[in-house]
């Protein structure tokens, strides 16, 4: 199948749904991430003041945040004067199904710095 129609009011609450939880994540995991980056840095300071060798680059990539990507969506469905729209099966794909091209680098940045985000994601999969 290439192409569906979908109700707009439909499309519209699995948007909001998938944006709610890709913030819920994307938030978790920012507080994971905030406090090994702190972690580390206190380590660097304790390490510096006693004279030991310490680090001064941190490498911990920040969790990427692609609540844009929904919001952006989901105005373009609020803006549309059709009741139905029809979605490509790439469209469908991302919109309804949540599998986005960026979702591999989104759990992995995810994961690493939040074990509810990783439950959540092993539970979609299943």
């Amino acid at each position: 199948m290439q192409t569906i129609k979908v109700r707009k009011v439909d499309l519209l609450a699995k948007l909001k749904e998938n944006r709610a939880e890709h913030r819920r994540i994307f938030e978790d995991a920012l507080k994971g991430w905030k406090s090994q980056v702190t972690l580390a840095l206190e380590q660097a300071v304790e390490d510096a003041k006693a004279g030991r060798k310490f680090r001064t680059e941190i490498d911990l990539p920040c969790p990427e945040d692609h609540t844009d990507d929904y919001d952006v969506v989901m105005g373009q469905v609020e803006w549309s004067i059709d009741e139905e729209l029809t979605l490509s099966y790439h469209e469908f794909r991302q919109f309804v199904l949540d599998d986005w091209g960026w979702k591999p680098d989104f759990v992995a940045s995810s994961t690493s710095y939040s074990s509810s985000s990783i439950k959540s994601t092993e539970s979609k999969e299943r």
